[in-house]
């Protein structure tokens, strides 16, 4: 582009019809006859981009081949019958060499990983990171189907943690069915073998849109508990304490600041926890704040 001509960065805009840069404060045309790097078809509807198009997906972990595989297709208008029967049986050949005896394993796997992320509702994100543990794993040690889930699980639980999705173990431990001594001693394993950096912890902070909207609480009882909790951590009060627990609790307290009580009975069932914690963690905030309540 040309640097003699001062034009603003902000003001510059593309035609893509001509394929020229233009000044739009001035009219100049900055740049012409720019080549086009995007297809050369066009899309008229959401199948089109699929039917024209040559490349395949990107590059993802969680498909033991990484994506990068040929699919034979079939079609009707322009193969003869004894061509479609030979396309047939090549479509038959390729599915099955395209996983090798050594990628059994691997195929099994990911495709636990995809099917509980996705009862799990969490994002892609997530799901290249548990693949991407998993794969190290795999190269690690040897896997058997009983302790798939432990390290699964604890997986899950990381890449949580690591791409800031707030799930806490309970959800985790439910849908998988492990308990909370095989979850730590597969992430104790998994950041020994697999991880090479610290793993963030869960902010308390994170879980209370979720916990409100559980229990039903207004968009003020969340901004109230969000305030409990910045003050708690600025004096350290939240040091060593769950961050579910320290969530709940501040909640609690908000919830009666603002008149929308609830109890710590109902705090408890909303979060998964025991009253025991709310009530432990409840009396942190009260006994080391002094609350002014305007009437």
């Amino acid at each position: 582009m040309d640097t003699e001509i001062k034009c603003p960065k902000e003001s510059i805009i593309y035609d893509p019809l001509r394929g020229e840069y233009i000044c739009a404060d001035t009219g100049e045309v900055l740049e012409e006859h720019v080549v086009d790097l995007g297809p050369e078809w066009r899309i008229f509807s959401p199948e089109d981009k699929y039917v024209k198009s040559r490349v395949g997906g990107p590059v993802t972990t969680r498909v033991h081949d990484w994506g990068i595989t040929t699919f034979i297709d079939v079609y009707r208008g322009r193969l003869s019958i004894a061509q479609r029967r030979k396309a047939r049986k090549l479509q038959l050949i390729q599915r099955r060499n395209r996983i090798a005896p050594g990628d059994k394993k691997l195929v099994e796997i990911l495709t636990e990983v995809n099917a509980v992320a996705a009862r799990l509702g969490l994002p892609d994100r997530v799901k290249e990171t548990t693949a991407h543990m998993m794969r190290k794993l795999v190269e690690k040690i040897s896997i058997r189907r009983p302790q798939l889930k432990n390290y699964l699980a604890a997986a899950l639980y990381i890449a949580c943690k690591m791409c800031s999705i707030p799930k806490t173990p309970n959800e985790i431990m439910h849908v998988l069915g492990v308990n909370r001594r095989e979850l730590w001693y597969a992430c104790r394993r998994i950041k020994e073998l697999v991880l090479q950096k610290h793993v963030p912890l869960i902010k308390p902070i994170e879980l209370i849109p979720k916990l409100a909207s559980s229990l039903k609480l207004p968009a003020e009882v969340q901004t109230q508990a969000a305030i409990i909790l910045n003050k708690a951590s600025k004096y350290h009060l939240t040091d060593g304490k769950g961050p579910l627990g320290l969530a709940a609790a501040a909640l609690y307290v908000a919830a009666i600041l603002l008149d929308h009580k609830k109890t710590q009975k109902e705090i408890a069932e909303g979060a998964n926890i025991t009253e025991v914690t709310v009530r432990n963690r409840y009396r942190d905030i009260v006994e080391n704040f002094v609350i002014n309540v305007f009437l």
